[in-house]
């Protein structure tokens, strides 16, 4: 039984690596902006507060086990995004499909004619940016539709069925 009607249906596309790693890296990412800064930040004092009570102290080894793992947690919020961005890229490059969606008001078509609903659990979201829209109906699935292949109209309807149907849908278009 199918929930509605397609709203928007797209021409059939191939993401480039650009796209895919760009899709990734925002999915990959640990909160805000400001949330990353906050982070980094406090990592970085904690790490030289351990790193110098350890060179006033140096028999006390767990100043210095405490300060790698601020490195490593730093690298984790920094460089991980990255790593799994360019993975996750290179998969989609390997693979060199092509693709279509539909849209509807609540659903999407994946490109294997599956039809599933746009909020498929609590870590569904979808995000805008100046190139494309990325939709994550779930923790398992991403979707990637480029703007190159949307018309005007089409992007504006897009807008539209995910600001009404994905709770956490965010615009990028002026951050990136």
């Amino acid at each position: 039984m199918r929930p509605g009607p397609i709203l928007v249906q797209s021409q059939e596309y191939q993401l480039t690596y650009g796209e895919a790693y760009q899709a990734f890296y925002l999915l990959a990412k640990v909160g805000g902006k400001r949330l990353r800064l906050v982070i980094l930040v406090i990592l970085i004092l904690l790490g030289a507060a351990l790193t110098v009570g350890y060179a006033l102290r140096p028999l006390r080894l767990d100043f210095q086990l405490m300060a790698v793992l601020c490195v490593i947690t730093f690298l984790a919020v920094v460089v991980a995004p990255g790593w799994k961005a360019k993975r996750g890229a290179k998969a989609v490059e390997r693979t060199g499909g092509f693709y279509r969606l539909g849209l509807g008001e609540n659903f999407l078509v994946s490109p294997d004619g599956q039809w599933q609903p746009l909020v498929g659990d609590k870590w569904s979201k979808a995000f805008e940016t100046k190139e494309l829209f990325v939709l994550r109906p779930s923790r398992t699935q991403t979707f990637c539709l480029p703007k190159r292949i949307l018309k005007h109209d089409q992007i504006s309807q897009i807008r539209h069925i995910l600001s009404g149907a994905v709770k956490n849908f965010i615009k990028l278009e002026d951050k990136i």
